[in-house]
């Protein structure tokens, strides 16, 4: 477990990133794994799935979401 990183320090870098608005998904998603890598060198892969409910895009959509890997 001493090789691990605290969810709580994950779930702040997420929260920071998630309040700073941007268009795409996929910029935040990004912004996320890079935060994770340089506050964090020592994780070597990582997974992130952001998805958002009723985007607006025109017509009707449930839900859209992006998935990226580090």
């Amino acid at each position: 477990m001493s090789n691990t990183v605290n969810y709580e320090n994950i779930f702040r870098i997420c929260k920071e990133e998630m309040e700073n608005p941007r268009i795409l998904l996929e910029t935040v998603a990004a912004d996320i794994l890079i935060r994770l890598k340089t506050e964090f060198p020592e994780i070597r892969n990582g997974f992130i799935r952001i998805k958002k409910q009723a985007p607006q895009l025109g017509g009707k959509v449930e839900s859209s979401f992006v998935e990226m890997t580090l």
